[in-house]
């Protein structure tokens, strides 16, 4: 069982820096690179399993940061965090059992590609799916990584901006399930879910029922 820390990040309320910091995705990852070492290599946030979720329900604004390295908090640019707090998530994980019921919580990039079959050009290009297509989407995928979504909670969020390279559709799902397949759900919690995973997508979050 791979060792993963959760970072829960309250940022400074009102902050021009911060609100910069939540406009442009790019630079939020960025910063939260500083949880983890410098100098890894081609692809950093995957080899520490960075994922991160801006928390869209708080007053004050929140982060939820994941990484399978030790997060190094003395590193954040503590004009930006207010209180910064580490939790080792690993008992948690290997403690998940099939049977169990849970809650969750994802922002996820809910998007598909369109088939060989698809007119004007579309073929193979990705299209985003919302509403009830968002729903199922999500549900599949959560089949997939051994999750029976038995509740869902479906809500679009602004999209995600990424300065000088575009933006990514979001929505968030909230619910209950039950665990199928212990070591995939697993699997999902620290590899992540979907696309745009460097910009806040594809962190799930479980708890007990």
């Amino acid at each position: 069982m791979m060792t993963t820390w959760l970072t829960k990040i309250t940022l400074v309320a009102g902050d021009r820096a911060v609100q910069r910091l939540l406009d442009d995705a790019g630079a939020l990852h960025n910063a939260l690179m500083r949880l983890v070492p410098d100098g890894l290599g081609d692809h950093p946030r995957a080899q520490t399993g960075l994922l991160y979720r801006v928390e869209q329900h708080t007053r004050t604004p929140q982060i939820l940061a994941q990484t399978t390295v030790e997060p190094d908090i003395s590193r954040l640019d503590k004009r930006l965090a207010d209180q910064v707090a580490v939790r080792d998530l690993t008992g948690f994980l290997t403690g998940l059992r099939n049977g169990n019921r849970v809650r969750y919580r994802i922002t996820a990039n809910p998007t598909k590609r369109h088939g060989r079959s698809a007119n004007d050009g579309k073929a193979g290009k990705l299209y985003v799916v919302s509403g009830a297509l968002a729903e199922r989407w999500w549900t599949d995928r959560a089949a997939e990584g051994g999750l029976d979504v038995r509740s869902v909670e479906y809500r679009k969020l602004p999209e995600i901006r990424v300065r000088a390279k575009g933006s990514h559709a979001a929505a968030q799902f909230d619910g209950g399930a039950v665990i199928t397949d212990a070591d995939h759900v697993r699997a999902m919690i620290t590899d992540g879910l979907g696309r745009a995973k460097s910009y806040g997508c594809g962190l799930l979050s479980l708890g007990p029922a």
